[in-house]
């Protein structure tokens, strides 16, 4: 750390300094040798966090959940409730005094998030001399994602993703039309674009419950779904591996959950 100071001619301030830690909080979150997870002293602040009544109220609840959501599996699925009050509604000042309508599926949304962040497990740091395998799963419901590395002989979470379907999505003939591997397919289409800073550049692994998908490469030929979204995946060096529904349990808990 300090040669490449020193080669770029930077300084720093000895006040503001700390050496020889065992662990040092960074921008709201807590590292050490074992990885990264939220600084407590912050997720604590949510367990007296009051229910949310305005649009405002919602936005900072969300913003600051937001900030953690690569901590929080199944996030956009367990925040959907919360996110609709937000739909169609306007950044305005009058915008945001509005009251929302807090039914009791926003209420379950919130007070998961609120366990969730303060329960957030350690994730791994990454190691780049490692190949990377990354787990995806779709539903009727979202998308979900888990990056991972065997690391001294055990998995380790790199990263979790996950988005729910937008409503054009969701209300979508054609969406509703896809079969269970254009499904698969648009998963695996949007979680390496997502996770592209681990991905792009190295070869690695995608693993799915579906025996079909070990052929992508060939489907991509037939299926003109399938050849618009691999298009995005060229630029990317990977190979699918199927593995049984058993061995999916993460991804599959993204998106059903």
């Amino acid at each position: 750390v300090f040669q490449r100071l020193s080669r770029h001619g930077l300084k720093l301030r000895t006040d503001k300094c700390q050496f020889l830690q065992r662990q040092v909080k960074f921008l709201g979150h807590v590292v050490d040798k074992s990885g990264i997870s939220p600084d407590p002293e912050k997720t604590a602040a949510v367990q007296g966090w009051p229910v949310p009544s305005t649009v405002r109220e919602v936005r900072a609840f969300l913003g600051l959940a937001g900030y953690y959501r690569r901590f929080i599996v199944n996030f956009a699925r367990m925040a959907q409730p919360l996110n609709a009050l937000l739909v169609g509604v306007s950044a305005d000042k009058k915008s945001s005094s509005r009251k929302v309508e807090w039914s009791t599926d926003c209420q379950d949304a919130f007070v998961k998030l609120k366990t969730c962040l303060t329960q957030a497990p350690i994730l791994a740091y990454a190691d780049f001399s490692l190949p990377f395998v990354l787990y995806t799963d779709a539903s009727h419901q979202g998308l979900g994602a888990v990056l991972s590395q065997i690391q001294e002989g055990q998995e380790r979470v790199i990263a979790y993703a996950s988005r729910s379907l937008h409503p054009a999505e969701r209300n979508n003939a054609n969406y509703r039309s896809f079969n269970t591997i254009e499904r698969e397919c648009l998963a695996i289409k949007w979680a390496v674009p997502t996770l592209r800073y681990y991905l792009l550049g190295r070869a690695f692994t995608i693993c799915s419950d579906h025996a079909q998908l070990q052929w992508l490469h060939r489907m991509k030929d037939t299926n003109e779904r399938i050849t618009r979204w691999y298009l995005p995946l060229q630029p990317f060096k990977f190979e699918v591996v199927h593995r049984l529904g058993a061995q999916m349990v993460m991804a599959n808990f993204f998106s059903r959950q």
